[in-house]
């Protein structure tokens, strides 16, 4: 993997403000003959609770060839892939990790390789707080308030509701988890279940996931991943409680719908 470099321009949709930044992936085969890329995933996060940059593709950021191209290359030969990804601006000199995902011809297993360095430019925060880390200390207490985070490293973002539209109201939450493991952790594995009200209605039941549903995550690092469901409009305002099932683990998340 190359370093990451401001894209001059790009043809791909990208979200207001955000910057487009592009990167070369490199594969060469040294073996003795000719052999088909591997079948590659590849996940790109940045800053302290792994985000995830959005992809770009346009004429000039091809991205990875799919799965069944068929891509050939001769020994001792190499095929280079130009990446394009779009980034708000504050995630602009972080911390990124290149998680890449190859299986390669006549594996049944993948590789998980990780490249990690920084993006160009400088951060710039959209708001006076700073946004937590993924070594944060843990809150104490077995029920957490939103935001904090449990002793085996996973937080839940405060939910931030939007308008109300025949009864209900979306709502959208940050999930993190952070892979204290030396080896890689595949996939979140976490179902969460959204109850309202001093009484606990069962309100919505979420399966999250990355990109794809096992992409791993990297030893010491962190994955972030967006969660949306829907909430009564009764419910508001009122308390919300969130039970996380970490792989058999349930830590308990609470906190106000304003």
């Amino acid at each position: 993997m190359q370093p990451f470099k401001e894209a001059a321009s790009t043809s791909g949709e990208v979200p207001a403000g955000w910057a487009v930044l592009r990167t070369a992936a490199k594969f060469t085969n040294t073996s003795g003959q000719i052999t088909l890329l591997p079948a590659t995933a590849l996940t790109v996060r940045y800053g302290p609770l792994g985000r995830q940059a959005v992809p770009v593709k346009d004429q000039s950021l091809p991205g990875l060839p799919a799965h069944d191209a068929g891509v050939k290359v001769a020994p001792g030969a190499s095929y280079t892939a130009e990446i394009g990804v779009a980034v708000p601006p504050q995630g602009l000199g972080q911390r990124v990790t290149v998680t890449a995902e190859a299986t390669q011809e006549g594996m049944a297993e993948a590789d998980d390789l990780f490249f990690e360095g920084a993006l160009p430019g400088n951060a710039s925060s959209a708001s006076g707080s700073p946004e937590p880390t993924g070594t944060a200390p843990a809150s104490p207490g077995p029920l957490l308030p939103f935001g904090a985070w449990s002793p085996a490293g996973l937080r839940l973002s405060p939910i931030t509701l939007g308008p109300d539209t025949g009864g209900k109201r979306t709502a959208t939450a940050d999930l993190t988890v952070t892979n204290d493991d030396p080896r890689p952790r595949p996939g979140l594995g976490i179902t969460l279940r959204v109850m309202t009200g001093a009484g606990l209605t069962d309100a919505a039941t979420v399966t999250p996931s990355l990109n794809y549903p096992d992409a791993p995550i990297a030893p010491s690092r962190s994955a972030t991943v967006t969660v949306r469901f829907t909430l009564p409009s009764s419910a508001v305002p009122g308390p919300v409680t969130v039970e996380a099932t970490d792989r058999g683990d349930r830590i308990t998340f609470s906190g106000t719908l304003g």
